[in-house]
């Protein structure tokens, strides 16, 4: 690490700087009298102003010392700090710190606190060269694991009665934030593209905008083979709870360029739980389960997907029929256990009908029993009947005996 000590930043909103004499009153004000702010942390609120000032004197002694970092979180347009964020703990030799903070109650739900440890994450990370940050929050106060899941970091487990606050000894969450995975962010970062961003999120409204960066698939599958190749891949493959959607696609991209089979079955077996909308579902998709050899295998695990609570891992299964066993390896079978599903699940129900409908592109002899015995949940068979009108694959006199079959 380069330790620089408590160098002001900025934000859009925020100063963020070291404290001064002129503070004494407004920091005392602001959140150091404000009880809200303790039930969860080790200290107690200055019972008045000169014990206030004893601790801002305290900080403002330490700072000449370059290993030193505690930072008045500064309002602009206020000009007094209204909490603080500093380094807690360091460890020199694995090049890690802790992070805490703390804001005055009058100014909490405003996004305050995230923007001003983001910034601080830049500045260890660029500046300081760290190589982990973590932050720790007692489970009665998960506002503040939001805000750190909103940072980017990783939720790495919970440590049982493990810290005494003012409310007790208490169970503790631990976050994590890797200098790699930033750097790998900041990457996405690099290759931004609003438009496409937008017009991504519109495509998949389950999945909050702020969660989308806005990078173009190609890119994507690029970077993906860069990481594979450079051994970088585990950084993604590691930490499956993505907070960008670029990162789930990240994942699935490459886990779909695998080489090992039995690596990539494990891998998708780890990942499908993480996987929350309908692009990802549908573009994890291994190279090597094409193989003769692997099929086997691949539908013993689909049989187990298929009866998942896991919207998109049923989905998942009944797309790897669709995408894998959909030519010389169809089965009746694989339509009897599409058919058997429990419907209702919207982005189920749309690949079940793709999935029907293309099985009566390609064996329509085979496929077409189950929408004459109407054993189809009504919704499923009229989207397959529509989709499958749709394409130019089947003829029109099919079409028009498939329009009469509707529910």
């Amino acid at each position: 690490m380069h330790h620089k000590g408590t160098q002001k930043l900025q934000t859009d909103r925020l100063v963020l700087r070291r404290f001064q004499e002129s503070d004494y009153e407004s920091s005392y004000k602001n959140w150091q009298s404000d009880t809200n702010v303790t039930p969860y942390v080790t200290w107690q609120n200055p019972n008045n102003l000169e014990e206030s000032k004893a601790v801002l004197d305290m900080w403002m002694s330490q700072y000449e010392n370059a290993d030193f970092y505690q930072w008045a979180i500064v309002l602009k347009n206020l000009a007094q700090p209204i909490g603080t964020i500093s380094i807690v703990d360091i460890k020199e030799n694995t090049e890690r710190v802790e992070i805490g903070y703390v804001l005055g109650s009058q100014w909490w739900h405003r996004g305050i606190v995230a923007e001003a440890f983001t910034e601080v994450i830049r500045f260890l990370f660029e500046e300081v060269q760290v190589n982990n940050i973590i932050a720790m929050h007692d489970t009665r106060n998960p506002n503040s694991g939001a805000v750190m899941r909103k940072c980017g970091m990783h939720y790495e487990g919970t440590l049982r009665k493990y810290l005494r606050c003012n409310e007790g000894i208490g169970d503790i969450c631990i976050y994590s934030y890797l200098a790699d995975e930033y750097r790998i962010r900041k990457d996405l970062f690099a290759m931004q593209d609003f438009k496409y961003r937008d017009f991504n999120a519109g495509l998949i409204p389950n999945v909050p905008k702020d969660r989308f960066i806005g990078v173009r698939t190609p890119d994507l599958r690029k970077y993906a083979k860069e990481m594979i190749k450079t051994g970088q891949a585990h950084l993604i493959l590691d930490s499956p709870a993505h907070r960008y959607y670029e990162e789930d696609q990240l994942h699935a991209f490459i886990i779909s360029e695998w080489k090992n089979p039995a690596e990539a079955f494990d891998l998708v077996d780890a990942f499908l739980p993480y996987v929350n909308n309908w692009a990802t579902c549908d573009q994890l998709r291994p190279k090597v389960f094409k193989k003769k050899e692997n099929k086997q295998r691949l539908l013993s695990c689909i049989k187990r997907w298929i009866l998942s609570d896991l919207e998109y891992t049923k989905r998942y299964a009944v797309g790897a029929l669709h995408y894998y066993f959909m030519d010389e390896d169809f089965s009746v079978e694989h339509l009897q256990w599409a058919a058997a599903m429990e419907p209702g699940e919207y982005y189920v129900d749309m690949m079940n009908a793709w999935y029907f409908a293309t099985a009566l592109t390609k064996h329509y002899e085979e496929t077409l029993p189950l929408l004459e015995a109407k054993i189809l949940d009504p919704w499923v068979h009229n989207k397959t009947i529509q989709k499958a009108r749709e394409t130019r694959s089947i003829p029109e006199e099919r079409k028009e005996y498939l329009a009469s079959l509707k529910v």
